[in-house]
Protein backbone atom coordinates (compact mmCIF):
# COMPACT_ATOMS: atom_id res chain seq x y z
CA UNK A 1 0.00 0.00 0.00
CA UNK A 2 2.83 2.60 0.45
CA UNK A 3 4.16 1.71 -3.01
CA UNK A 4 0.41 3.01 -4.19
CA UNK A 5 0.39 5.90 -1.94
CA UNK A 6 4.07 6.88 -2.94
CA UNK A 7 2.95 5.87 -6.52
CA UNK A 8 0.30 8.12 -6.38
CA UNK A 9 1.55 10.96 -4.68
CA UNK A 10 4.77 10.96 -7.57
CA UNK A 11 1.96 11.31 -9.68
CA UNK A 12 -0.15 13.83 -8.54
CA UNK A 13 3.42 15.70 -7.48
CA UNK A 14 4.00 15.21 -11.70
CA UNK A 15 0.53 16.77 -12.77
CA UNK A 16 0.86 19.25 -9.96
CA UNK A 17 4.60 20.02 -11.61
CA UNK A 18 3.73 19.56 -14.98
CA UNK A 19 0.47 22.11 -14.56
CA UNK A 20 2.90 24.62 -12.76
CA UNK A 21 5.52 24.71 -15.99
CA UNK A 22 2.43 24.81 -18.34
CA UNK A 23 1.00 28.09 -16.04
CA UNK A 24 4.72 29.75 -16.08
CA UNK A 25 4.93 29.14 -20.19
CA UNK A 26 1.39 30.65 -20.80
CA UNK A 27 2.06 33.41 -18.42
CA UNK A 28 5.54 34.34 -19.92
CA UNK A 29 3.50 33.69 -23.45
CA UNK A 30 0.67 35.90 -22.49
CA UNK A 31 2.68 38.52 -21.04
CA UNK A 32 4.76 38.98 -24.42
CA UNK A 33 1.76 39.23 -26.14
CA UNK A 34 0.66 41.82 -23.99
CA UNK A 35 3.87 43.87 -24.64
CA UNK A 36 3.38 43.09 -28.46
CA UNK A 37 -0.52 44.61 -28.03
CA UNK A 38 0.58 47.42 -25.79
CA UNK A 39 3.06 48.38 -28.71
CA UNK A 40 0.76 48.26 -31.36
CA UNK A 41 -1.74 50.15 -30.01
CA UNK A 42 0.83 52.99 -29.09
CA UNK A 43 1.34 52.64 -32.99
CA UNK A 44 -1.76 53.20 -33.56
CA UNK A 45 -2.08 55.99 -31.25
CA UNK A 46 0.11 57.87 -33.03
CA UNK A 47 -1.01 57.14 -36.52
CA UNK A 48 -4.46 58.20 -35.11
CA UNK A 49 -2.84 61.73 -33.72
CA UNK A 50 -1.31 62.17 -36.78
CA UNK A 51 -4.12 61.28 -38.93
CA UNK A 52 -6.17 64.06 -36.57
CA UNK A 53 -3.41 66.46 -37.15
CA UNK A 54 -3.78 65.67 -41.38
CA UNK A 55 -7.54 66.38 -40.73
CA UNK A 56 -7.31 69.30 -38.87
CA UNK A 57 -4.66 70.88 -41.39
CA UNK A 58 -6.97 69.60 -44.44
CA UNK A 59 -10.26 71.77 -42.39
CA UNK A 60 -8.41 75.26 -42.20
CA UNK A 61 -6.97 74.41 -45.87
CA UNK A 62 -10.79 74.42 -46.62
CA UNK A 63 -11.85 77.03 -44.33
CA UNK A 64 -9.34 79.09 -46.11
CA UNK A 65 -10.38 78.36 -49.41
CA UNK A 66 -14.23 78.67 -48.60
CA UNK A 67 -12.95 82.69 -47.39
CA UNK A 68 -10.78 83.28 -50.53
CA UNK A 69 -13.44 82.17 -52.68
CA UNK A 70 -15.86 84.62 -50.67
CA UNK A 71 -13.26 87.20 -51.08
CA UNK A 72 -13.00 86.21 -54.89
CA UNK A 73 -16.62 86.95 -55.15
CA UNK A 74 -17.07 89.68 -53.83
CA UNK A 75 -14.48 91.15 -55.86
CA UNK A 76 -16.01 89.77 -58.95
CA UNK A 77 -19.72 91.12 -57.83
CA UNK A 78 -17.94 95.01 -57.17
CA UNK A 79 -16.33 95.05 -60.49
CA UNK A 80 -19.63 93.70 -62.65
CA UNK A 81 -21.71 96.45 -60.66
CA UNK A 82 -19.16 99.27 -61.53
CA UNK A 83 -19.26 97.66 -65.84
CA UNK A 84 -22.79 97.56 -65.25
CA UNK A 85 -22.80 101.52 -64.08
CA UNK A 86 -20.62 102.18 -66.90
CA UNK A 87 -22.65 100.27 -69.14
CA UNK A 88 -26.19 102.24 -68.07
CA UNK A 89 -24.11 105.63 -68.26
CA UNK A 90 -23.05 105.10 -71.98
CA UNK A 91 -26.52 103.46 -73.02
CA UNK A 92 -28.10 106.55 -71.44
CA UNK A 93 -25.87 109.27 -73.35
CA UNK A 94 -25.91 107.07 -76.43
CA UNK A 95 -30.03 107.19 -76.19
CA UNK A 96 -29.66 110.87 -75.44
CA UNK A 97 -27.85 111.04 -79.15
CA UNK A 98 -30.23 109.06 -80.93
CA UNK A 99 -32.34 111.98 -81.05
CA UNK A 100 -29.80 114.37 -82.76
CA UNK A 101 -30.49 115.43 -85.90
CA UNK A 102 -27.35 114.29 -88.69
CA UNK A 103 -26.03 117.95 -88.69
CA UNK A 104 -25.58 117.87 -84.99
CA UNK A 105 -24.08 114.25 -85.02
CA UNK A 106 -21.63 115.86 -87.54
CA UNK A 107 -20.87 119.06 -85.50
CA UNK A 108 -19.88 116.71 -82.64
CA UNK A 109 -17.82 114.63 -84.85
CA UNK A 110 -15.63 117.69 -86.21
CA UNK A 111 -15.29 119.15 -82.58
CA UNK A 112 -14.26 115.56 -80.99
CA UNK A 113 -11.93 115.73 -84.01
CA UNK A 114 -10.21 119.20 -83.63
CA UNK A 115 -9.88 118.36 -79.90
CA UNK A 116 -8.06 115.32 -80.32
CA UNK A 117 -5.65 116.89 -83.21
CA UNK A 118 -5.22 120.12 -80.72
CA UNK A 119 -4.23 117.46 -77.67
CA UNK A 120 -2.12 115.42 -79.79
CA UNK A 121 -0.77 118.51 -81.49
CA UNK A 122 0.35 119.64 -77.69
Amino acid sequence: MNKIYTGVIAVLILILLSQSIYLFVKISIDKKMIMKLEEENQSLITKLSSAESYIDMQNYKISEYGKNMAEAEDMYKNKLKIINEKYTALEKQYQDNITLKCDEILKIIDENQRRFINDYKN
